[in-house]
């Protein structure tokens, strides 16, 4: 399958690495299908999220654990079971926003997005706990590593 993107141009992937989000994303009820690429800018942990539906839609993405160590233990059993996964199995992924000022980009962990490897089945949750910010600083624990 061929996909064409405004950032990384034409790629050719098999249609097994799509990741599907039955209900879209917060905001992008309809985009529904996604890749998630590596990135070479920034290394570690920051991914693109791409959208195959909308080729200018990428996000960058990072593991929450990253910032949050065991931050996927605490999320709602009800999350796995949404998409057939057993906690251990499940994927977590936070959505970075990047202002004007870099020194100020966080990660979205009340909005966390959860995928299940093996079927490719992914769900965004909105989390009401506030424990988990909307904007949790990521430079402190760039600072850290």
């Amino acid at each position: 399958m061929r996909v064409e993107t405004t950032r990384f141009g034409a790629l050719d992937l098999a249609e097994e690495r799509l990741y599907r989000l039955a209900e879209g994303l917060v905001g992008f009820p309809l985009l529904k299908r996604f890749l998630l690429i590596e990135s070479g800018e920034g290394g570690p942990p920051f991914k693109w999220f791409q959208s195959v539906d909308e080729p200018s839609l990428a996000f960058i993405v990072l593991d929450p654990e990253w910032l949050v160590p065991g931050y996927r233990a605490e999320l709602p059993a009800a999350a796995f079971e949404r998409l057939g996964a057993a906690p251990g199995e499940a994927e977590a992924l936070a959505i970075v926003t990047i202002p004007d000022d870099p020194q100020e980009m966080s990660a979205n962990l009340k909005g966390p997005l959860l995928f299940h490897p093996k079927t490719r089945q992914g769900v965004q949750l909105v989390l009401d706990e506030e424990r988990f910010a909307l904007r949790h600083p990521i430079l402190p624990s760039l600072s850290k590593r």
